[in-house]
């Protein structure tokens, strides 16, 4: 890489700009989307009697793990399950009663296919994260849903950007959705944020929650 000397402050800021209008466009795509195969798949989540597990490597990897943290604080039960170590032990994590996503933009991630099986031999429900439902993934699975989108924003389209805002958006649509299924109430949510500014406004019952 050589550094580019000769793009103006105006420009950088004009580049930024449209990153972000591009991934707000992505979300309007991604929202309608959205269907009964979405509220299946919620109602799974909320009536799920074991763990709701998240899986996947690379950048899904690390969205899989912040759904995980989102889902947990919103009094639903997750882990994160690392896809490649889940080949080597770590699948024994999964029970019968879990609920197992797996994420993949491209849907072809060997890793991640190969643990498709084991999961259902272990009677897990298996839901798939990918962009289409034409994917390896999606068809190997119980269910699946779509975070699909056309291009990502870095001029060459190969850093996960926008597939990852997708799919970032999509877990936090779940959760939210199978939280007040289940009933979540201001008292629950402030049982599980007992520390930070958050814990302490939530103890104090001063103005409305918000993330932090």
């Amino acid at each position: 890489m050589r550094m580019q000397t000769n793009i103006t402050n105006e420009s950088v800021v004009r580049r930024g700009i449209k990153v972000i209008t591009d991934e707000r466009d992505v979300l309007d795509g991604l929202a309608s989307q959205l269907g009964d195969g979405f509220a299946a798949v919620v109602r799974l989540v909320a009536e799920c009697r074991g763990k709701v597990v998240f899986s996947g490597i690379g950048k899904s990897g690390r969205v899989a793990e912040k759904i995980v943290a989102s889902m947990s604080s919103l009094g639903i039960p997750s882990v994160f399950l690392h896809s490649t170590e889940a080949l080597h032990g770590d699948i024994g994590v999964v029970q019968e009663e879990d609920v197992v996503f797996v994420i993949s933009n491209s849907g072809t991630t060997k890793e991640v296919l190969d643990i498709v099986p084991v999961l259902r031999r272990l009677g897990a429900t298996t839901i798939a994260i990918s962009k289409s439902t034409d994917t390896p993934l999606a068809k190997a699975a119980d269910l699946a849903l779509t975070a699909g989108v056309d291009a990502e924003v870095d001029d060459n389209n190969l850093a996960p950007t926008a597939s990852t805002t997708a799919q970032l958006v999509l877990g936090d649509a779940l959760a939210v959705a199978a939280s007040e299924l289940k009933g979540l109430t201001r008292d629950d949510f402030a049982l599980r944020h007992p520390a930070g500014a958050l814990g302490s406004q939530l103890s104090t019952g001063a103005g409305s929650a918000s993330a932090g």
